[in-house]
């Protein structure tokens, strides 16, 4: 008899090669953020970036449910008292790179790799609200070609 209760999978259920390109991508996004997102976001942001590419390489459980639940009203409780409204621009835009962190934090499955990929198209897109000089084009157009190769690789068949 199957069981009803769907069975938690660890950071091994993902190949780690566009794996690795979607980190990438998602670090190569912020990084033109970072002049302009609080301190204490960047450092969330890399926290939770090591946190992910630790389970990744140590094939570790992932956090639990909870946890990121807790996380995620830590992070909006946060912007709302760093701007004191979570509606706007800048606002929005911390939000949605903290959302990033927490969904790469506690991508599982395939359909969690999307979900991450079009997050990451959003968050480049975002740059121009505050940039639109040739190097921050340049670094999103870079940022689209690596999280695109990662789609690629996850769509791929894998090989043995």
């Amino acid at each position: 008899m199957r069981s009803t209760v769907a069975e938690p999978k660890n950071a091994e259920s993902l190949p780690p090669l566009p794996f690795a390109a979607l980190i990438a991508g998602a670090t190569l996004t912020v990084a033109a953020h970072t002049l302009w997102l609080p301190f204490w976001v960047d450092a969330s942001a890399a926290a939770l970036l090591f946190w992910r590419a630790f389970v990744s390489i140590r094939g570790g459980a992932l956090p639990a449910r909870w946890l990121l639940i807790l996380l995620t009203v830590a992070g909006a409780l946060g912007v709302f008292f760093s701007y004191r409204t979570i509606m706007g621009r800048d606002p929005g835009v911390t939000l949605l790179v903290l959302l990033l962190f927490l969904k790469l934090l506690e991508t599982r499955a395939q359909r969690d790799v999307f979900v991450v990929a079009f997050l990451v198209y959003f968050v480049a897109l975002a740059n121009f609200f505050y940039s639109q000089s040739i190097p921050i084009a340049g670094l999103m157009l870079l940022t689209v070609f690596v999280t695109t190769t990662a789609l690629v690789g996850f769509s791929a068949p894998q090989r043995p």
